[in-house]
């Protein structure tokens, strides 16, 4: 199956990749000139869609160290 794309080869999941490691609106406009910025904002609409299967993130804590070498 196909991945969701707009106008040519950018994906949907491959703006929202942009978006989400950091990159504003305009870096992605830069990255893709072909992209108007209707269709970033139509990816960022789409995203719950993507979204539907549903993930569950389990966080790991972690010791920090203090200057003395011992856990916190």
């Amino acid at each position: 199956m196909a991945s969701p794309s707009i106008r040519t080869s950018a994906t949907v999941q491959t703006v929202l990749e942009f978006l989400g490691a950091g990159d504003s609106i305009e870096d992605v406009l830069e990255e893709y000139p072909f992209l108007l910025r209707e269709g970033v904002l139509e990816c960022i609409r789409f995203s719950p869609k993507l979204m539907k299967h549903h993930f569950t993130l389990r966080l790991i804590p972690v010791h920090v160290a203090s200057r003395s070498g011992k856990p916190q």
